[in-house]
């Protein structure tokens, strides 16, 4: 019958027993895996088993471990902990074949002891014996000697390069969201994307008209002076510490500069407004269809009249009022009136 072991780092404590007991454990430390150098080391084979007290006859299946131990190290090193962890070894007594410590850790709470004896150059075992709140745990492991070459600090260098890999992966998600100006997962809490550059780049790509059509989704609807901006738009714009109207401005001028069509027709009115005098005042619809300035001049006109309707004609009382008539009536040829 299996028992269920107690809730607190097995697989952390375990380890560090198996590599206690052979002192070979590695310790993880950060670092270049390429400059981590190989260490001739030996294989061998530890085996740990686990028992509750008061629990008789029960027992966890024995867990096997095959490792690479230096050669030539000595049997008296501390026994190794994961630096993340909060256990701690106390009074560590060494002999040339015989190795005892105490151990005690705060989360959870649980003391413990542990001795280990080499058996000549080829094995060793010992006991462990913990105590916590759930009860007391026994442990008994012993090793032998496998035999065959190996590097010692293959683990470590292993350990190290999946931590680069992880890294470059994680430097790289983040700069490719960036890229597609997914600001919300740089504003999330606990974001993996916390590189100031990536939050740079970002901003950059805003603050291009590209880069504002990418956010707004539909210009029409996110310029439309009835609905105004997205939700969205206006969080992109505080999120680089800025408004959507100061995003636009400078875009506007570029619009009209390099005559952008579309983003001019949507989104800046006053821009807009002297050329479509130009390309589009007294033209028919049917002229400007399939032309350069056709979708223009339709989006434009038609947001002008949807906004300031024409007033019905009145008799000119004198000549200060024919210019106003004359505005009123420049988008009338759009229409064929």
């Amino acid at each position: 019958m299996r028992i269920q072991p107690p809730p607190y780092r097995l697989e952390s404590l375990l380890a560090a027993v198996v590599f206690a007991a052979a002192a070979a454990a590695p310790t993880f430390a950060a670092g270049k895996a390429a400059n981590i150098a190989p260490v001739p080391g030996e294989w061998w084979e530890s085996t740990v088993q686990m028992s509750m007290a008061g629990m008789e006859g029960m027992h966890m299946p024995p867990m096997t471990t095959k490792f690479c131990r230096p050669k030539n190290a000595a049997w008296n090193d501390p026994p190794p902990m994961d630096k993340k962890s909060d256990c701690k070894v106390t009074d560590q007594k060494a002999t040339p074949n015989h190795l005892s410590w105490k151990m005690a850790c705060t989360n959870p709470q649980m003391t413990g002891s542990g001795e280990m004896t080499t058996s000549g150059p080829d094995g060793f075992s010992g006991t462990i014996a913990m105590t916590m709140a759930q009860g007391a745990m026994n442990m008994k492991m012993s090793g032998r000697r496998v035999g065959g070459d190996c590097d010692a600090e293959a683990p470590r260098r292993q350990v190290v390069e999946m931590l680069e890999k992880g890294e470059a992966a994680k430097v790289q998600m983040c700069k490719e969201e960036a890229g597609k100006l997914d600001f919300e997962i740089f504003s999330s809490a606990g974001s993996p994307c916390t590189d100031p550059a990536d939050k740079a780049d970002l901003c950059r790509r805003l603050g291009t008209m590209e880069g504002y059509k990418t956010v707004a989704g539909n210009l029409a609807v996110d310029c439309s002076a009835e609905k105004g901006p997205s939700e969205r738009m206006v969080q992109a714009a505080a999120f680089c510490g800025t408004t959507v109207e100061a995003l636009r401005n400078p875009l506007c001028e570029e619009a009209l500069k390099n005559e952008s069509l579309e983003f001019l027709g949507s989104c800046c009115p006053v821009q807009a407004q002297p050329l479509a005098q130009k390309e589009c005042a007294g033209r028919k619809y049917t002229d400007l269809a399939g032309t350069k300035y056709g979708d223009f001049c339709g989006r434009f006109a038609a947001d002008q009249l949807a906004t300031k309707p024409p007033e019905a004609p009145q008799p000119a009382a004198d000549q200060n009022e024919a210019p106003a008539k004359k505005k009123k009536n420049i988008f009338k040829g759009l229409f064929g009136k």
